[in-house]
C-alpha cells in the first residue's frame, strides 16, 4: 500500500502542474487580448476625435496685386501699355471687402507673390496687419477708429479677431489659409504684352462658431 502511494502522488503532482501551466497561458493570452483591444479602441477613439475636428475653410479675398513701385516700374506712370493681375479662382475675390457677420470670426492677412508663370510663391502670414480700405478690422482696431463701428457689432452679435499666425493655437489656421492661397488660379501681370510677377496681400475669413 505504500508502494502504490508513492506512485500516485508523482503522477497527481504532474497532472496539477500540467493544470496550472494551462491556466498561466490563459490568463496570459487573455491579459494580451485585453491590452490589444484597448489599443484598439483607443486608436479608433483619436481617429474619431481627429475626424470630428474639422479645421473651416477660409473665406478668401485678394487685396491687392501689386506693389506700388512694381506698379510704375511696370506701367511708368501709365506710359506703358499694361495689365492687372486677374484672379480666376476663387470667383468674385479680387477687391472684395469681407463681411462682418453675426457669430465669431478670424482674420488674417498673408503676403505673397504672382509669379509671371502663373504660380503662387513667397506666402508669409502677417503678424503686423496692413491697414487698407477694403480690409476686415478686428474689434480691438475697429475700435481705435470708430467706437460706433465696435458698438454696432456688439448690438448684432458679432465677434471679430485677428488671428496671430505667432501663437500655437493658430497652426491649424494658418495652415488652411495657406492651402487656400495655393490654389489661387490668376492671370499675371502684363507688361507691353509679357507676364511679369508681381506681390500682393490677400485676407483669409474664418468661421470659428
Amino acid at each position: 500500500m505504500i508502494r502504490s502511494t508513492k506512485l500516485v502522488n508523482p503522477f497527481a503532482f504532474a497532472i496539477a502542474a500540467g493544470v496550472l501551466a494551462a491556466s498561466v497561458v490563459i490568463i496570459v493570452k487573455s491579459a494580451r487580448q485585453r491590452q490589444d483591444l484597448s489599443r484598439t479602441e483607443g486608436s479608433s477613439t483619436r481617429s474619431a476625435s481627429r475626424e470630428d475636428k474639422i479645421t473651416p475653410v477660409p473665406e478668401l479675398h485678394v487685396l491687392s496685386t501689386n506693389m506700388i513701385d512694381e506698379n510704375v516700374m511696370y506701367a511708368d506712370g501709365g506710359r506703358k501699355q499694361n495689365a492687372d493681375v486677374r484672379i480666376l479662382s476663387p470667383p468674385d475675390s479680387q477687391y472684395t471687402q469681407a463681411v462682418a457677420k453675426p457669430g465669431k470670426q478670424g482674420v488674417l492677412q498673408l503676403s505673397l507673390k504672382f509669379e509671371a508663370d502663373g504660380s503662387i510663391s513667397e506666402i508669409a502670414p502677417l503678424a503686423k496687419r496692413s491697414l487698407c480700405g477694403i480690409c476686415l478690422l478686428p474689434d480691438d482696431e475697429a475700435k481705435v477708429i470708430s467706437q460706433d463701428l465696435a458698438k454696432t457689432r456688439k448690438r448684432d452679435g458679432i465677434e471679430v479677431i485677428g488671428v496671430d499666425p505667432r501663437a500655437p493655437q493658430s497652426r491649424e489656421l494658418v495652415d488652411a489659409a495657406v492651402a487656400a492661397v495655393k490654389r489661387i488660379s490668376f492671370i499675371p501681370f502684363q507688361s507691353e504684352g509679357k507676364p511679369v510677377p508681381t506681390h500682393g496681400l490677400v485676407e483669409c475669413v474664418f468661421r470659428l462658431d
